[in-house]
């Protein structure tokens, strides 16, 4: 067995079911994918070898009789690079930016049950208005002006809304606050002002009953207006998204004004929360080291036309023990996303700004400029995609070589990426030089060199220590990049990034190549090792380097003698902090010795040990030793490192122990956490306020064993606002009359939670009854 036989179960158990589907219907919908009468196949996901300078897209639908009084709109995920857009032979609209969504509102051009023509007339890279004066203004992605990757490269859909309709979405989930916010952009298309609200039930897509509905206040919106509501709701039980339970949510949306409801629409999402700690990420409260991979869409795989395919090749990434990906070069189609949250996989979703020399004139600003509009819509159409952890702005755009363009200019993309979602880093991939909350290098040895050729020590431990930012999570983005025939980073792969781990840094990202597609088998083994999450490795037998796996050059050690090596495990796993470490000697078929011992150990953390045993008096033979890990009795790594015991002429029986050293005893269980104390001091329950009421509220916080990090306050179950220091205060104005609950949620520094809540009544004042004076004359008169 090898370790990668071991990871992801549960994706594993997935993808033998052929169980993978695709996200749910955003709401009703009509798919235009398909053989196109004239232009062909829509979409081409493998675009990488379709050119031309103009070409003609055109096909009919019909409209389906069932939406009549809808709206209706034409949706494209992506067109490269400029089209103008015909219905009936009547232009409809056009759009310019490649790789990106955008639609018509056609409802005033089209009836109910009727057919029409939709026309498309494409323009290629090399006209206006992609390149104007000779220079490229416009974000294109990879190619070298080979006209490749042009047309409609996603999907097409014709969609039905309400006059009144959701017409954007952004589900944003913490896990550091136990909340789920979600904001809903809504349009007005009708002639009529509208009040109502928007209800959203999350539910599992698995099935069962709702797990989490969050609903907007009440708001009013005037025909022609757009306008933006949020909706907020404390979740502390949510089921999280995890790469190897990969759970995910449903949330159904429904805009509603008393019993009617005037649009739905149904969305997919994560509970999950990824962030930059110091100079590490975290994934849901945990350390998670990236162990990293990157790819074109349909081109170091090869040709990707379909789901089927691309499946494929994310198994055999997994089987490399790669947690994350990044799609570089420019965004890839919708269902690699869908397919990713699925399956578990950590995506980098990356722009088009691919530096390359054709960016390098000087219209620099202008260019970028030109990519800031495009921005909103990439960030807007994934950003609700569980996998999504990094946005990256743009790669090797700085490089003097390429594209030349100044840190300050890149970091206005990134600036302008956390506008639309600030919910996750974003990243410059190479551009090491742009200032922001992490730090991505490239080719440290050089593009397409051995590490040894620039450091000829072959220390991968602490070569490379110096480059890993002190308080910034550093990236590597890519390394070691393989060229058959030309250097043997077919074998560092498997090798260089061990140290690499144990040196601390966030992330590594060699180009990782499965067997078959450019290593050898040999060489997919050992690399899928160096990757394993839970390893067991031998810093010395690792600074061999790779003689002993290219030549067979291996180290020798002398019969009976008494030997130490220094091991290092990991512990790269999302639950359970203990660790069963194993070492077996094996010689002429023969198990002379093992020992076992258990490793309390954090999660996404390593640890350093000795183990010692004795060579046996196996003079000439091979002696294998056998690293092993195991977790919940479930063996997670196994590797063997072969040496050659030198013959000294002696004889004897050798212990058959193995021992250990450097590892102290697992420390005692904490003691139980006790829970925070609250209470609302101030209003006193069942007390009265004229309305409408301004009401101050105070409430208390202790924590008996540790302390209080915030109070979070809650009005009618609608969160208020966070307060983190004492005192805990909060003033709620102008509120109306009825019956209103307060309640103060305390978290302390253990995770643990306390509520108290008060209610109070806000009264109408009492109506003053109208009197006449009526003058009287002296009595008796």
């Amino acid at each position: 067995m090898t370790s990668c036989n071991w990871i992801l179960l549960s994706t594993a158990a997935l993808l033998a079911s052929g169980l993978f589907a695709a996200a749910p219907e955003l709401r009703e919908q009509l798919s235009l994918n398909g053989t196109w009468p004239t232009g062909g196949k829509v979409p081409r996901y493998d675009s990488q070898n379709v050119a031309f300078d103009n070409k003609t897209y055109e096909r009919t639908f019909t409209v389906p009789a069932a939406w009549a009084g809808k709206r209706v709109k034409l949706e494209f995920q992506a067109v490269n690079w400029y089209c103008d857009v015909y219905l009936d032979n009547r232009k409809i609209g056009s759009h310019n930016g490649a790789w990106i969504p955008f639609d018509f509102d056609i409802t005033d051009l089209v009836q109910a049950g009727k057919t029409y023509t939709l026309r498309l007339e494409v323009r290629g890279e090399l006209l206006s208005p992609t390149k104007e004066d000779g220079k490229i203004l416009w974000w294109i992605g990879y190619n070298d002006l080979d006209k490749a990757r042009a047309g409609i490269v996603d999907d097409v859909w014709l969609r039905a809304y309400g006059q009144v309709h959701i017409e954007d979405t952004f589900v944003k989930t913490s896990w550091r606050n136990s909340r789920i916010e979600v904001e809903y952009t809504i349009a007005n298309r009708s002639s009529q002002r509208w009040t109502g609200r928007v209800v959203g039930d999350a539910v599992l897509e698995t099935g069962g009953a709702t797990a989490k509905t969050v609903q907007t206040a009440d708001f009013s919106i005037d025909p022609g207006q757009r306008i933006t509501v949020s909706a907020t709701a404390s979740w502390n039980n949510a089921l999280l998204w995890w790469p190897d339970q990969p759970n995910l949510y449903l949330l159904k949306s429904r805009l509603v004004s008393g019993t009617n409801v005037a649009d739905r629409e149904t969305r997919r999402f994560g509970f999950r929360e990824f962030w930059c700690e110091g100079n590490q990420f975290r994934l849901n409260g945990i350390r998670v080291n990236i162990r990293g991979d990157w790819s074109c869409f349909s081109q170091y795989w090869g040709s990707i036309s379909d789901a089927a395919t691309l499946e494929r090749h994310y198994t055999e990434m997994l089987k490399t023990n790669a947690n994350m990906l990044r799609w570089h070069k420019h965004p890839a189609p919708q269902f690699a996303y869908d397919m990713a949250d699925e399956m578990g996989i950590m995506i980098m979703a990356e722009s088009a700004l691919y530096g390359r020399p054709y960016y390098n004139h000087d219209q620099k600003v202008k260019l970028i400029d030109n990519c800031l509009t495009l921005i909103p819509a990439w960030i807007k159409g994934s950003r609700n995609h569980a996998s999504v952890m990094i946005w990256s702005a743009c790669n090797e755009a700085t490089f003097g070589g390429l594209s030349n363009i100044p840190p300050e200019q890149l970091k206005r993309l990134g600036d302008k990426i956390y506008e639309y979602d600030n919910t996750r880093p974003v990243n410059y991939d190479g551009d090491a030089s742009v200032p922001g909350v992490m730090v991505n290098r490239h080719y440290p040895e050089g593009y397409e060199k051995d590490p040894t050729v620039k450091y000829p020590n072959g220390d991968m431990y602490n070569d490379w220590t110096s480059l890993n930012h002190a308080t910034k999570p550093t990236y590597l983005g890519e390394i070691l990049a393989v060229r058959p025939g030309t250097n043997e980073n077919g074998w560092w792969i498997g090798v260089w990034p061990r140290g690499l781990r144990h040196a601390n840094f966030a992330g590594i990202a060699p180009r990782v190549y499965y067997a078959g597609s450019r290593i050898t088998a040999a060489q997919a083994d050992l690399q899928s090792k160096a990757y394993a999450p839970i390893a067991l490795f031998d810093i010395a037998y690792d600074k061999l380097g790779i003689k002993p796996y290219k030549d067979g050059i291996l180290p020798s050690l002398d019969q009976g003698a008494t030997v130490k090596r220094s091991l290092v495990v990991y512990n790269d796993d999302y639950r359970d902090e203990s660790v069963i470490v194993e070492i077996e000697l094996r010689a002429g078929g023969t198990s002379h010795a093992k020992g076992r011992t258990s490793v309390a150990l954090g999660l996404g953390e390593h640890k350093d040990f000795d183990a010692m045993f004795q060579v046996p008096f196996k003079g000439g033979s091979t002696l294998e030793v056998v690293y092993r890990t195991f977790k919940g009795g479930v063996q997670r790594f196994e590797e063997v490192k072969k040496f050659v015991i030198k013959d000294l002429g002696k004889s004897g029986t050798s212990s058959t122990v193995v021992t250990f050293g450097g590892l102290q005893p697992p420390p005692p269980p904490p003691p139980l956490n006790q829970p925070p104390k609250v209470s609302i001091v101030s209003p006193a329950n069942g007390a009265q306020y004229p309305a409408p009421a301004n009401v101050n509220v105070t409430a208390t916080a202790s924590d008996p064993d540790g302390s209080v990090v915030k109070v979070d306050l809650y009005l009618n179950g609608t969160f208020v606002r966070t307060e983190n220091t004492a005192p805990y205060e909060w003033t709620l104005a102008n509120l109306a009359a009825g019956s209103h609950t307060l309640t103060a949620k305390a978290f302390d520094n253990a995770g643990a939670t306390a509520t108290a809540s008060a209610t109070f009544t806000v009264v109408d004042p009492p109506e003053v009854v109208g009197f006449t004076l009526i003058e009287c004359g002296p009595v008796g008169n």
